[in-house]
């Protein structure tokens, strides 16, 4: 912006007539007034400043850096500096270490820029916005506590694999799917009233084996490919036969003679029997 009164160095000058010093005097005064009303509260009234707030910060204006400061004992700097070409806020202590504060638009939080003192909690506005959420913390014995009403997004990962140690510990995938050892067959043809002796690779004592069957044929009136299923520890229809015996630890056995791989129910209740059809065995 244009200033109305310059703040010249080398006015006056020595030459200048003492009658016109007075001038000189206020003009100077003036053009104080003009800088330091940018930035500061400094309103003239009529020709005086005279406002009981006088003085008070209008707001910072930083001009940007090229580079830090030089760190000086006892002092700290907050200043403006150039990242990728934008103007960010940043802080250095008098130890050099230098922290930016802003990063396009949004408050710039790297890992080592935040720190809480231990056992507090991190905390969010609750959804009312009268009062706080309890996110996470460290108590004092170094354990991260999660706060009674935290959720962790889908994509949350723990930091390792590893098995867990202690009860509390939340486990990893890979645990918790060793255990629960399970055989998933791929799908096999069938035909009616066949027996099937499967083959499966858990090796150890089956606890339980379902069955599920699919109509290629598209017989049962509920859309080709619908998934039956049958387990193990119950009776397919009112005929009392188990549909699946003979349950070891290398395979399990279809009964024949009732059609049980390959018969349902519609859905008017009429028993029907498919003549085609693909079944897998799940065992675990």
């Amino acid at each position: 912006m244009a200033w109305t009164y310059d703040l010249d160095t080398t006015v006056p000058a020595g030459s200048v007539d003492p009658k016109t010093l007075d001038t000189i005097i206020q003009n100077h005064k003036k053009a104080w007034q003009e800088r330091l009303n940018v930035d500061h509260y400094l309103p003239l009234t009529g020709t005086a400043i005279s406002d009981t707030d006088a003085g008070e910060h209008r707001r910072v204006t930083l001009r940007v850096l090229g580079a830090d400061p030089t760190n000086v004992a006892n002092k700290g700097f907050l200043y403006a500096k150039d990242v990728s070409a934008k103007v960010e806020l940043h802080w250095e202590d008098e130890d050099g270490n230098v922290v930016q504060i802003t990063d396009a638009g949004v408050i710039k939080m790297d890992a080592t820029d935040l720190e809480l003192a231990n056992n507090t909690y991190l905390t969010a506005t609750d959804a009312a916005g009268t009062g706080t959420v309890d996110l996470i913390k460290a108590n004092a014995s170094d354990e991260v506590i999660i706060g009674a009403v935290t959720e962790l997004p889908d994509t949350s990962r723990l930091a390792t694999s590893a098995d867990p140690v202690e009860d509390e510990e939340i486990v990893c995938k890979g645990y918790a799917d060793g255990l629960v050892t399970k055989y998933v067959s791929s799908w096999t043809n069938c035909a009616v009233a066949s027996s099937y002796t499967l083959t499966h690779s858990l090796g150890t004592t089956v606890i339980n084996v379902t069955v599920q069957f699919k109509d290629t044929g598209n017989l049962f009136g509920l859309g080709i490919n619908r998934v039956y299923q049958i387990s193990s520890d119950m009776k397919e229809d009112t005929r009392g036969n188990a549909a699946v015996t003979n349950i070891t630890s290398t395979q399990v056995t279809l009964n024949s003679g009732g059609n049980y791989v390959a018969t349902t129910f519609s859905t008017t209740g009429t028993f029907l029997t498919a003549t085609s059809g693909q079944y897998r065995i799940i065992c675990w």
